[in-house]
């Protein structure tokens, strides 16, 4: 059952990173067409994603490994 949450969780995640990410970047382009902006904002919510879905898996197995112990 944790199993579905957690996955359910990340793909919840990660949805919302990409709508942030599509509108960030359309307001970024419709303001300031400069290549660099763009792709550091890329970068930087990629990065942030990225790390938010490690750390919430090693929560999440943790406190399964802790409730199955």
């Amino acid at each position: 059952m944790s199993d579905i949450g957690v996955v359910e969780s990340v793909v919840v995640v990660v949805v919302v990173v990409v709508v942030l990410l599509v509108v960030v970047v359309k307001v970024v382009v419709v303001e300031v067409v400069v290549v660099e902006i763009v792709v550091v904002v890329v970068v930087v919510v990629v990065v942030v994603a990225v790390v938010v879905v490690v750390v919430f898996v090693e929560k999440a197995t943790t406190i399964k490994s802790a409730l199955t112990s």
